[in-house]
């Protein structure tokens, strides 16, 4: 009798379980409201975004806010009618068949599950959840990128950026959506930072101040300039939310301005003690890799995927010279403390790749600038934490924490080439 007391009990639990845990129906699926904030806009920003924003409105469509999503393209039709997803010029454009015409153009079309996502919210009223209409998106969707670090790697993860201090009593080192500061002195690793970008391009230090500049993104989709406070409780205050990987980052001499150069062809000029973007410079025509000031703070130099160096007055903003005619992308370098810009421009010879190679632009005498897969030239008169990004040093965190360089390579491939992918080396507590 008890027994059968207990089957019975058994049974009815299962069934209980199977009644709680029993799949969601497509007909209470669809009676869910689809949040813009959480799920149209992480998707819009992934699929298409970087092509429809100020830098690349194509068919003049721009998806990187809100209110601009709400404006007509070139042929005058609404991207967006609430209520009315058939005729909004959105959904038709991710139906359409042929790929010239079709969002996303010449890629393959969205998964019927997503175009089905955005017919629901443009049926149900297109509503907008996230505050501001003219709020960038790449804003709004922040906090899907931004997820904690694993708490152990499983096997070794490269390490894209290092950088000391000025005193060299802090190494920050990149990780997988963190970045470690260690105490190089005795080898211990004292903070672990998460939360950050899931790749971090490049780190930098403030020349006055323990204030860590952080670049990275993940590729195609958003990017960002951090700054922590080492001095402040290790507080983070971001600089921006781009619709591509910030690739390269640099302070002036005095710390005054910080310069990022970007993956959507621009460079940012801020402001650090305010933490304002003041200023954008729009003078490439492909990634910016590299950015650097001169030792005085006079100018900046600028490379590019574009195969073209440029040099910028940094008083008024405004281009002095650009070096053109390279055989490959122009690759990161640095200028010893020493170096100096020629002014004005004139004829000189100039070393680029493995060829030599006259150019009529102006030339950066004695700074170190290779392209493509010739080796980086360094300076004995630079300091090694500044030569570690003369090229692209993979190197390794190995179950204790240390670490093993690889090998010194200059590197061209695409920023989605390298992405970390996250997979969870033991990593020691910070003390």
């Amino acid at each position: 009798m008890v027994e059968r007391a207990v089957s019975l009990m058994l049974r009815l639990i299962f069934l209980l379980a199977v009644l709680c845990v029993r799949p969601v129906s497509g007909v209470e699926a669809e009676a869910r409201p689809v949040i813009f904030r959480t799920e149209i806009a992480p998707l819009l920003q992934r699929r298409r975004a970087a092509c429809h924003c100020e830098e690349s409105a194509k068919s003049g469509y721009r998806l990187d806010s809100f209110r601009l999503l709400q404006k007509a393209g070139d042929g005058g039709d609404a991207p967006v009618i609430a209520g009315k997803a058939k005729e909004s010029a959105l959904f038709k454009l991710l139906l359409e068949k042929d790929p010239e015409d079709r969002m996303p153009q010449k890629a393959n079309a969205l998964p019927a599950s997503e175009i089905a996502f955005v017919e629901r919210w443009l049926n149900a009223g297109a509503t907008f959840d996230g505050g501001d209409p003219a709020r960038p998106l790449a804003e709004l969707v922040r906090e899907t990128f931004l997820r904690p670090a694993p708490a152990h790697y499983a096997r070794p993860e490269p390490i894209t950026a290092l950088a000391f201090n000025g005193d060299g009593k802090r190494l920050a080192v990149s990780g997988y959506r963190e970045v470690m500061i260690w105490d190089p002195a005795i080898g211990t690793l004292e903070r672990r930072l998460g939360g950050m970008p899931e790749r971090i391009s490049v780190l930098a230090w403030h020349p006055k101040r323990n204030l860590l500049a952080v670049a990275g993104g993940t590729p195609g989709q958003w990017g960002t300039v951090a700054l922590v406070d080492v001095s402040h409780g290790y507080a983070i205050r971001f600089l921006c939310d781009l619709l591509e990987m910030v690739l390269s980052v640099v302070f002036d001499h005095n710390g005054d301005t910080l310069v990022a150069g970007c993956g959507n062809r621009t460079m940012r000029i801020f402001n650090v003690s305010g933490g304002k973007q003041t200023r954008i410079l729009r003078q490439h025509a492909d990634w910016v890799q590299a950015v650097v000031f001169n030792p005085k703070g006079t100018s900046l130099v600028s490379v590019s995927r574009d195969r073209t160096a440029r040099v910028f007055d940094t008083v008024t903003w405004e281009l002095d010279a650009a070096h053109e005619g390279h055989d490959t992308p122009c690759s990161p370098r640095h200028f010893p403390r020493t170096a100096r810009v020629s002014s004005p421009p004139r004829a000189v010879p100039a070393t680029c790749g493995i060829r030599k190679r006259r150019t009529s632009a102006a030339t950066l005498r004695n700074s170190a600038t290779t392209c493509g897969n010739s080796q980086p030239a360094h300076s004995a008169s630079q300091p090694d934490a500044a030569t570690a990004r003369c090229a692209s040093t993979r190197a390794t965190v190995n179950s204790r924490g240390s670490h093993s360089p690889a090998t010194t390579t200059p590197c061209n491939r695409s920023p989605s080439h390298h992405a970390a992918n996250g997979s969870p080396v033991a990593v020691p507590t910070a003390k």
